[in-house]
């Protein structure tokens, strides 16, 4: 991974107690990438909309889940596994 790539989590931080539920450690290596820090800006700033548009409750693991592969279809160019 290129020295100036930020660690990208597949599912946010946020989530970690959620997906902790369904047997997903959001912190396993298979879990993260590694991203342009200009990519990763955009992709935080995408999450953020999404759980914004949850309209204040919590999404399941499946909603959060879905949402990661439309992250990684959009992204999945950039990332350096």
């Amino acid at each position: 991974m290129p020295d100036d790539y930020q660690v990208h989590h597949a599912l946010p931080q946020r989530y970690a107690g959620i997906m902790e539920r369904v047997g997903v450690n959001i912190h396993d290596p298979s879990m993260l990438r590694g991203v342009d820090p200009a990519v990763h800006t955009k992709i935080t700033t995408e999450w953020g909309r999404w759980h914004r548009g949850l309209g204040g409750r919590m999404p399941t693991a499946q909603e959060i889940t879905l949402f990661s592969y439309r992250i990684d279809e959009r992204y999945g160019s950039y990332f350096e596994w």
